[in-house]
Formats: structure tokens, C-alpha cells, sequence
């Protein structure tokens, strides 16, 4: 129900908006307009149900008193958007772009670059790395037209290990295990049935096992999973496949929402009913070896900023990559991506980091 909703005020904002970058004169017609048709369909009810006979002084002064009540209200609104979208700009401007030798062939992301410049979903603007360190790379994609913020991770799990939080039994900030485990990236798992501290996973439940012992083993036909052996090595199980009793095999796992990818393909599940809207997104993925892992976080619902992706996009931008089996995590004001280096690195639909049940995370492997 909380997603339909939020489609449904995304929808509204993003017509809103529309109406917001017109000429201000055309603006203010609209705004004189709206007060009218809203009077005249009021008039209209009142004399079909109330058979009330209204005065014509009446009418003048509710039609004159309410059509400065809407100008006010478009002043207001149209001031407001301004306000934002120079905050936008400004923070747009201190974002912190890494300075590398692009030719460096130790950079996996480095020879995707150019690929992910050809998505067809917007013009990309740019495609930054912001954080390059060994087996582990962060890059900011940008795209106008519309306007998308798109953050992809990839790990290294010859060089990094996959860290689980145990605490399953309360809602906490990505940021703030990430930074008690001391995990050089994490990205959000699982919230449940609704953002509320206390709200239960319900149907949102699926496989979790931290470093072998089985902490939920509720796996359905309705969800997927990611698992890693003793040796770090990743493996997927898809939303079809119930897995109640875990291999020898499955030492860490974490569940997710609905299937992706499966062998390299576009496999979205028929369960997601979000698939085909603009939505932030948290996005898990992984390579045909199975020794290296993808992160993909979208921001949206910031229409000045980035409005969010579908899942068909979602897949494009995997596959540019290599990404051979993927996976939805929960999404929307969920989605946040940590680094220990740049702390958070998305701008949360919520305003502010949502506290989750799950957490997926990365350390570097000692020496």
C-alpha cells in the first residue's frame, strides 16, 4: 500500500514541477485558472444537491477571495522551488570527484566507463569515480533529461570478505553498524512491512545466516538470495527456488526482494509491482565467477536532483557492467549506500537515513 501511495505522490510532484519551470505570467494564469474551475464546479454542486440559489455578490467576493488565495499560494510554492534548486546546485558543486589515471587497468569500473556514457534512459553528464581504492571502486553516474543520480559499487571478494549484522531483531541505521563493525562499504537490506521502528518484516522475510549459524530460514517462492561460501566465493538463488534447509555452502547469506537478472539477462519479477516506476533503488548484484559483487543505489523522489529509475533501467546499467545475477533489496526511503571513506554517499528520499533490519557489508582482508 505505501508504495502505491508514493508513486501516486510522485506522480503529482512531477506534474507540479512541469508546471513550475513555465514562464512565471503563464504561471499566474494558471494559478487564476485553477481558483475558477474550482469555484465554478463548487457553484455547480451547490445548486445540483443544496438547490442553494447563490448571490452574485457572493460568488464575486468567494471567485476574488480565493484567486488571491491561490496566487499566494503559487508565490510561496514557486519561491520555495527556487530556494531548492540553488541548494541543489550548491551541493551538486562540492561533490568531490576523484583525480586518477583513468588508463590504470588495475580499476575494473575503468573499462565500463564508456559503456555506461550510452545509457538510453538520459543524456549522461558524467561518469566520476569517487572513491578508487584496491578491489573496491565507487563511481557517480549523472544523467539530465531526466535528471538521475546513480552511485555503482564493486568489491573485490579476493580482497574484501562480506560482513553480516547479527541484530536482526531491531531497526538500525546502515551507517551506524557499518561504522561498529568498521566495514569499508555497506548498503541497506531490509525495513519490513513499513518504515516504523517497530514494523514486523512480514511477507519481507527470507534466508539470513551470519558466518554459519542460521539466523532466519524462512526462504519463499517470493524471494531471492545471495550466499557466500567459507572462501568468500558468492552464489544466487532465485525467488522461485525455496531453500529451507542451507548447504555446507551457504555460510553467509542475505536475502532480498525479487529476482533481477538471472544468467546475465533481464529477469524482473512479475511480483514487483514498482518495476515500471521512478524509484530509488537498492540493487544487489554479482559476476558469472562469482567472485566479485555489485551495489547499485539510484536516488529519487528529488525531482530537482533525481527522480529515480525503473527496473528496466535498473538492468541496463547492470548489464553495462557485467553483472551476471542480480537482486532488489527494499527500496525507496531505504536506500543508502555507506563508505568508512565518504561516509554516506546518497541523498535519502526520506531526507535522512531510514533505520533497517538488514545491512550488507564489506571489510578489506587482512594482510
Amino acid at each position: 500500500m505505501g508504495d502505491y501511495v508514493n508513486i501516486l505522490i510522485d506522480d503529482l510532484w512531477m506534474a507540479l514541477l512541469r508546471v513550475f519551470d513555465l514562464p512565471l505570467a503563464f504561471q499566474a494564469i494558471l494559478w487564476v485558472l485553477s481558483s475558477s474551475v474550482f469555484w465554478i464546479f463548487t457553484f455547480f454542486i451547490f445548486g445540483v444537491f443544496k438547490k442553494t440559489l447563490i448571490q452574485p455578490a457572493l460568488k464575486i467576493y468567494a471567485y476574488t477571495s480565493s484567486t488571491i488565495f491561490f496566487l499566494i499560494i503559487g508565490v510561496v510554492a514557486i519561491g520555495d522551488y527556487q530556494l531548492h534548486k540553488i541548494e541543489i546546485d550548491s551541493k551538486s558543486k562540492k561533490q568531490v570527484i576523484l583525480v586518477k589515471d583513468t588508463a590504470d587497468s588495475n580499476y575494473y569500473l575503468d573499462h565500463y566507463t564508456s559503456e555506461l556514457r550510452t545509457l538510453s534512459f538520459g543524456k549522461v553528464q558524467g561518469v566520476d569515480f569517487i572513491q578508487a581504492d584496491d578491489g573496491l571502486e565507487i563511481i557517480k553516474v549523472n544523467l539530465t533529461e531526466p535528471l538521475n543520480v546513480v552511485f555503482l559499487a564493486t568489491v573485490d571478494l579476493t580482497k574484501y570478505n562480506v560482513s553480516l549484522d547479527s541484530a536482526i531483531s531491531v531497526k538500525l541505521r546502515t551507517a551506524k553498524v557499518a561504522k561498529k563493525n568498521d566495514w569499508d562499504i555497506a548498503i541497506n537490506g531490509e525495513a519490513g512491512s513499513a518504515p516504523a521502528r517497530e514494523a514486523p518484516l512480514g511477507s519481507w522475510i527470507g534466508n539470513f545466516i551470519v558466518n554459519g549459524n542460521p539466523i532466519l530460514l524462512e526462504d519463499s517462492k517470493y524471494r531471492p538470495f545471495i550466499y557466500f561460501d567459507r572462501q568468500n566465493q558468492v552464489y544466487y538463488s532465485k525467488e522461485n527456488d525455496v531453500i529451507k534447509n542451507p548447504s555446507e555452502q551457504m555460510y553467509n547469506v542475505i536475502w532480498g526482494r525479487f529476482d533481477m537478472m538471472t544468467n546475465g539477462e533481464n529477469a524482473i519479477s512479475k511480483h514487483d509491482y514498482t518495476a515500471d516506476h521512478f524509484f530509488p533503488r537498492t540493487l544487489i548484484g554479482l559476476n558469472k565467477e562469482g567472485n566479485r559483487i555489485f551495489m547499485m543505489v539510484v536516488d529519487g523522489r528529488k525531482p530537482l536532483y533525481s527522480i529515480g529509475v525503473t527496473m528496466p533501467q535498473a538492468v541496463e546499467v547492470f548489464k553495462k557492467i557485467g553483472v551476471y545475477n542480480a537482486m532488489t533489496c527494499d527500496q525507496g526511503g531505504s536506500s543508502l549506500m555507506y563508505s568508512k571513506q565518504l561516509g554516506v554517499i546518497n541523498r535519502p528520499s526520506d531526507g535522512g537515513e531510514r533505520a533497517v533490519y538488514t545491512h550488507l557489508g564489506f571489510k578489506k582482508k587482512s594482510n
